[in-house]
Formats: structure tokens, C-alpha cells, sequence
């Protein structure tokens, strides 16, 4: 007697839904990362008043979510490179990224009294944010497989509203001052770390990720459908932040 692909799907997925803590800890993953991604566009929020305040170009208006990015990239770099997702537990990671950011964030409403400061606590906080989206990411595939695609779009959407908070608090606040939305951001990103640190594990799928190897970067280069869909979502990232921005 054989047991059809069909049989052996509805089999895992029953497993998979039956998981103790399953839905709980994935809510409280995406509640972490639209808390922690709070800081991202915080400085893009009151970017209008910075510009009054500092005497800012558009150009170092626009720097200050570019530092962001240019951070996030260096820092998804290094954590690949030097396998942190696999060799860190997540949850601490996560928290510490978290937290990290938070502190960063705050840091410019404390000390930064022009550009150049900023600037260089802004690209810290990217790198740090390399810490929590991806992060986010995979302790999400570690609870899931048939249902997947529900915990991605979860994250995501804990991403765009995190992402959107601050323009938020500095709307419905009706704050009229570039440093309190600073501390807001700071403070939700610090909350967000303390329930990735308490609340947030790993689930049974968790499996070893092979070591980063230079020599697969050319072998996916010439992937044609590899290549295409990477440079199709590198068009549809620089509209979403230049319209974000």
C-alpha cells in the first residue's frame, strides 16, 4: 500500500498547522518586525523640517534614507559572508539588530546637529536593520512549508506599516519637531527587540545553510531567469524607495 503525494501534503500540512506556538510566535515575529522596522524612514518622516533646520540641499535630504540603504547592503553582505544567520541564534540576533537600531535612531536626536552625523548613524542603522528583516525571514521558514507563502506576506506587511509609522506618529502626533518622532521610532524598534528577545524561536524546520562560496556568484550571474528576476526586482525596489523617500 502506498501513500499518493497528495496524502503525504495534507499529511504535513496537518502537522504543520497542529505545531504548539506556531500562529502565536509568527504574529509576534511580524508585531517585532513592524516595530523594529519603525526607524528605517524615521529621518525621511521629518525630513521637511531637517531641511529648515539644517539648511539641507536636496541632496543631503535625500542621503538620509540613502545612508539607510547603503547600510542595509553592507550589513546583508557581511551577514551572508560571514553565515550569522546560521551561526547566532535568530532570536538574539534579531533582538540585538533590533535594539541596536533603536539606539542609533536615538542617537541622532541626541547628538546629530548636522548632515555628517547623521549621516553616519543613519548607515548604522541599515547595517543593524540587515538583522532584523532577513532575519525575520528565516525564522519565519522555519515554522512553515505548504503555508509559506502566509508567513511572507505577514512579514511584508509588517514591513510596509513598520515602515510607514513614522509619517504616522508625525501626522496623527501633530508634531511639529524632528526629535520626538526620533524618540518614537527609537522606542518601537527597542520595544520590538525586547519581544523578539522574550517571545520569538525557531521552529522545528530549521535546517543548515551551506557555506558561502565565491564561486556560486558567477555561476548565478549567468543564470538567465536568476539574473532577470533580480534585476526586475532591483527596478520594482528603486521605484518603492524613491517613492517612499
Amino acid at each position: 500500500m502506498t501513500i499518493s503525494e497528495l496524502e503525504i501534503a495534507s499529511m504535513d500540512e496537518t502537522i504543520s498547522q497542529a505545531l504548539p506556538g506556531k500562529w502565536r510566535t509568527l504574529l509576534l515575529l511580524a508585531l517585532a518586525e513592524l516595530l523594529g522596522l519603525a526607524v528605517w524612514f524615521s529621518a525621511s518622516a521629518v525630513t521637511p523640517i531637517l531641511i529648515e533646520t539644517w539648511q539641507l540641499t536636496d541632496g543631503g535630504a535625500a542621503w538620509l534614507t540613502m545612508a539607510v540603504q547603503i547600510g542595509f547592503v553592507i550589513g546583508s553582505f557581511g551577514s551572508a559572508l560571514l553565515n550569522l544567520a546560521d551561526r547566532l541564534p535568530s532570536r538574539w540576533l534579531f533582538a540585538a539588530s533590533s535594539l541596536l537600531a533603536g539606539l542609533t535612531t536615538a542617537f541622532i536626536a541626541l547628538w546629530a546637529r548636522n548632515l555628517e552625523t547623521a549621516l553616519v548613524l543613519r548607515l548604522l542603522t541599515g547595517l543593524f536593520l540587515a538583522g532584523v528583516y532577513p532575519i525575520g525571514m528565516k525564522i519565519m521558514t522555519t515554522w512553515t512549508k505548504r503555508d509559506r507563502g502566509l508567513g511572507i506576506g505577514l512579514l511584508v506587511g509588517a514591513l510596509v506599516l513598520g515602515s510607514a509609522s513614522p509619517h504616522l506618529m508625525r501626522a496623527f502626533g501633530n508634531v511639529n519637531d524632528w526629535r520626538p518622532v526620533m524618540y518614537l521610532a527609537s522606542a518601537s524598534a527597542i520595544f520590538g527587540a525586547v519581544i523578539a528577545a522574550l517571545f520569538v524561536w525557531e521552529g522545528p524546520y530549521r535546517s543548515p545553510a551551506p557555506r558561502f562560496q565565491w564561486s556560486q556568484v558567477g555561476k548565478l550571474l549567468i543564470e538567465k531567469h536568476i539574473t532577470l528576476t533580480n534585476i526586475g526586482y532591483l527596478g520594482h525596489m528603486w521605484e518603492l524607495f524613491a517613492m517612499w523617500t
